[in-house]
């Protein structure tokens, strides 16, 4: 649910600030904003808003500051749509989610390309990016030509059953809708509404999965690599539009999903930290290709990756 202000917000202590103070982060704003006093934004966060909102110079608080009235509640304006902007982002990602300046990119290839490799360090944001894929997929934000019509699947894969349900699905949860886990949350549920969602914090997703009422059966499926390893049965049958890959697996059951998904003009993505070097996937994968674009290192934004995944 998106903040808006229905009143009037005080302006004193926006209008009134120390002009190099006046876009921190103020929990007096945040109140007036209606945002739950409990919430404190992470310096990732407040690195983001920087970002996409960048501050006025000190210059230009001073000018609007010395407008009278109208100036200050044109300076209060901006300084609670900063406010806002953060809540927003944290409460509802799906709508308001921040989106690193490396992920459109890969967005794009995903309507040219049927298999796309991530290769990234770690606390690079690459699980999120794959959540924010999958759940945007499967509310069909994402589409591609070719994609099967009807209701989506989503095959998310993980290392293990601790790594899916600590991470993967933890992040999967957190990229729903805001209006998807207050259903989530109620302790009586219609049954009407075709929607099967039942997550906690300790066990994930009831049954490995869940159903969405809209779209009406679109369903996000949790594997891991283990169970792969244990026998295949538990990955045959099903045609997924997308799959998405958290860390490496064997190249028999890469093979074996590109498959389930080609049957549905699905997409591959598959996330890797080399930790221990490049696997038979990598080395297949790199073997002949050319570096078609090359940018130097910029700071701020391996900064901004990190932060974003240490702080989330």
């Amino acid at each position: 649910m998106s903040v808006v202000c229905e009143e009037e917000p005080t302006v004193e202590a926006a209008s009134t600030a120390p002009v190099g103070n006046v876009f921190d982060w103020n929990p007096e704003i945040a109140k007036e904003c209606g945002i739950p006093a409990d919430f404190e934004p992470s310096e990732a966060e407040l690195l983001m808003i920087d970002h996409v909102e960048p501050r006025l110079s000190g210059e230009e608080v001073r000018q609007l500051q010395a407008m009278g009235r109208e100036g200050q509640d044109a300076l209060v304006d901006l300084v609670m749509e900063r406010h806002k902007r953060v809540w927003n982002a944290r409460n509802d990602p799906y709508r308001h989610g921040w989106n690193l300046p490396h992920w459109d990119p890969i967005k794009a290839a995903l309507q040219t390309h049927d298999e796309i490799f991530v290769f990234g360090a770690n606390d690079s944001a690459k699980t999120k990016f794959l959540a924010r894929i999958a759940v945007h997929v499967l509310f069909r934000r994402i589409r591609w030509p070719g994609m099967a019509q009807g209701p989506v699947k989503v095959l998310c894969v993980a290392q293990n059953d601790n790594a899916s349900k600590q991470i993967q699905q933890s992040a999967i949860y957190e990229e729903l809708p805001v209006e998807a886990r207050r259903w989530n949350d109620r302790k009586k549920k219609s049954r009407d509404v075709g929607m099967k969602l039942n997550y906690s914090v300790s066990d994930g997703f009831t049954g490995s999965g869940f159903v969405l009422g809209n779209p009406r059966g679109s369903q996000c499926f949790f594997r891991t690599v283990a169970q792969w390893r244990d026998g295949t049965l538990s990955f045959e049958g099903a045609a997924y539009h997308l799959v998405c890959i958290d860390e490496s697996m064997p190249m028999s059951m890469l093979q074996a999903l590109q498959f389930r998904a080609g049957k549905s003009g699905g997409k591959i993505l598959f996330c890797f930290t080399s930790i221990n070097g490049f696997d038979s996937i990598c080395k297949n994968v790199l073997t002949g290709a050319t570096v078609e674009k090359s940018l130097p290192i910029q700071s701020v934004w391996l900064s901004l990756m990190l932060l974003f995944t240490i702080f989330w």
